[in-house]
């Protein structure tokens, strides 16, 4: 008898990757190709409606969040999305354009969101941006750890990753 309330609305794409659970009971994920991000209907994790599409003008590598903001990484400048539902999520550049070498590399904290960067350790969120390596690292030496390889966690307030710099990981 009942029809489904999410009748009409397209599944998650079969290519999706970069899966997110968001708030108020939201996902995302971003389409095979990086160029469109997908969010769900709240509340519904398998419903995907062509409204909520929103395109991307740099292929996506990685999402991240930090309270009510989400922080798609791509190959160029990131982009921030905010909004209590799926309709209403707007984007934003954050101002800064540092790209996301590996989407294994990014690690949310409750205040902000760090990746690494060609620059450096990059750092966006309620404490500014930043390239939390300056200062510390040139951008010579940065490079010369292969921002590419590295794989990251959070082990307290902390930021941890290996790397493969080509004479083993470190």
């Amino acid at each position: 008898g009942e029809l489904l309330a999410t009748d009409g609305f397209l599944t998650p794409p079969a290519d999706g990757f970069a899966i997110i659970a968001l708030w108020n009971s939201m996902m995302a994920m971003l389409s095979g190709d990086g160029k469109v991000l997908h969010v769900s209907e709240a509340g519904f994790p398998y419903a995907y409606p062509l409204r909520y599409q929103k395109e991307l003008k740099d292929k996506g590598v990685a999402t991240a969040k930090w309270g009510k903001n989400l922080l798609v990484l791509t190959v160029g400048a990131p982009v921030v999305f905010e909004g209590d539902d799926p309709f209403g999520l707007t984007d934003r550049p954050p101002g800064m354009a540092h790209a996301c070498l590996s989407a294994r590399g990014v690690v949310s904290f409750s205040h902000g969101v760090v990746w690494p960067s060609g620059e450096g350790l990059a750092y966006y969120g309620e404490r500014g941006q930043a390239i939390l390596t300056e200062n510390i690292l040139t951008p010579e030496q940065w490079r010369a750890l292969a921002p590419s390889t590295m794989v990251a966690g959070r082990w307290g307030r902390f930021y941890v990753c290996s790397y493969n710099d080509g004479a083993g990981l470190k």
